[in-house]
């Protein structure tokens, strides 16, 4: 393995895991969770590094030998880890799943540092423009696609240097000096090019973000229920494709209709209170259409007795930060999909509160809520983030993202948004969006 392939497939400043519910969790009579920070170069550990559990209030510093430990409910979390050694840069996002269920679960993280980085890519000089380009749709690293990095210099826009990705999709160029105006990436492969990605530098030594090309398409799943005894069409079955957010429910003539599906081999798993649980492995390649059938049999379930009790929620829950949600989830994308052809008519047909769009067919202005002032006559911009990344040149960006490929939206009021992301959203908010498998 290359030296660059080593640090780049590694290399992780925020390690993502699993997404689970957005409301904020106490981390009481929960379930070990412990693991280690480290420098992944050079495997040195990272002491001082704070961990926390995102949706919950766990948080923790690692001791000398680098390692964390805390206590979380069971359920899919989000971790992540910030170290002062590496907070001046932007670092490589690499996913991992990490489920806490009844037994202690490790989850050790590792980020290499900008001194390693640079020590490993440029010796002696240089600076290092760096990340990982992935597949929009499934997310899978992208092996061979060439990225072309430039920036201004002198007022004209250069050419910095290109480089193939690696096998884990990952990549490291070592650039010389980086202009202060920042610098531009692309990736491609093939005939396809991802959208360009600015990066703001302020003199750092060392930037790195994800790119993102649109490889595969994604795939569509149709079927039909019936009753393997009658015959007849199950209706109000529900459909999901198993470890995504996406599913449907039958029609009244047992029909089911599943848009967006990641293409590969995925598990089809049918609920029905009558029959139970089914599941099925179905292959759907990039682009495909598949049909399914799925013949029910009867199936007797034992209820356990319930208890039910009605209470009054607080009436100032929706006013507190992080609990309310404007947005979109699939189902809601699923349904604006039969009206909406691009993200800007899904956007207006969904009449979020506060949203407004603006579109002369060339770009896209989306804010969260009018403003008076210096800026009444102008579309106040929201920063707009993909997978939680950062899209520099959003207004031309959001009208080319296919709405099928998209799991789900959220709008973040500027209040919110300034504990989320600091104060350069605070005035205008931001657009999140998170496409399949995120």
């Amino acid at each position: 393995m290359s030296l660059r392939h080593r640090a780049a497939a590694s290399a992780a400043g925020v390690l993502l895991v699993a997404v689970s519910g957005a409301a904020a969790l106490t981390a009481q009579d929960g379930v070990p969770v412990s693991g280690m920070i480290y420098d992944s170069i050079n495997g040195r550990p990272l002491v001082g590094a704070t961990v926390v559990a995102l949706g919950t209030d766990a948080r923790t510093r690692t001791d000398a030998r680098g390692q964390f430990t805390f206590d979380l409910p069971a359920g899919q979390w989000d971790l992540s880890f910030t170290h002062p050694g590496v907070a001046d840069w932007a670092p490589l996002l690499h996913e991992r799943g990490v489920t806490v269920q009844n037994g202690p679960v490790a989850a050790s993280m590792a980020t290499a540092s900008e001194s390693t980085v640079l020590g490993r890519t440029c010796g002696a000089g240089g600076a290092v423009v760096g990340g990982v380009v992935r597949d929009m749709l499934t997310r899978v690293p992208v092996a061979r696609a060439m990225v072309e990095v430039t920036g201004r210099i002198g007022g004209r826009e250069e050419d910095l240097g290109r480089i193939p990705t690696d096998l884990d999709g990952s990549f490291q160029l070592c650039v010389g000096a980086l202009p202060d105006d920042g610098v531009t990436l692309r990736a491609s492969i093939g005939g396809t090019r991802s959208r360009p990605v600015g990066l703001e530098t302020h003199g750092r030594r060392v930037v790195a973000t994800d790119l993102n090309v649109v490889v595969s398409q994604p795939a569509r799943i149709s079927g039909v229920l019936t009753d393997g005894g009658s015959t007849e069409p199950v209706a109000d079955a529900l459909i999901r494709v198993d470890g995504t957010r996406l599913g449907a429910r039958s029609g009244p003539d047992g029909r089911f209709l599943i848009r967006g599906v990641p293409p590969g081999a995925v598990l089809l798993a049918v609920e029905h209170v009558r029959y139970g649980r089914r599941s099925t492995e179905v292959l759907a390649e990039s682009g495909d259409s598949v049909h399914v059938e799925f013949e029910l049999h009867e199936e007797a379930i034992a209820l356990e007795g319930m208890e039910v009790r009605v209470t009054r929620a607080a009436t100032d829950r929706r006013d507190r930060m992080g609990t309310r949600f404007d947005g979109l989830d699939r189902a809601d994308i699923e349904r604006l999909l039969e009206r909406s052809n691009e993200f800007v008519d899904m956007m207006r047909n969904a009449n979020i509160p506060g949203l407004h769009l603006f579109h002369d067919g060339r770009q896209v202005c989306v804010e969260v809520s009018r403003r008076t002032g210096a800026f009444a006559n102008q579309c106040q911009m929201v920063d707009v983030y993909v997978n939680d990344v950062r899209i520099m040149d959003a207004r031309e960006f959001l009208t080319t993202i296919p709405p099928e490929s998209i799991d789900r939206v959220q709008v973040v009021s500027p209040l919110e948004a300034v504990g989320r992301f600091g104060g350069r959203a605070v005035r205008f908010g931001a657009l999140l969006i998170y496409t399949m498998g995120n």
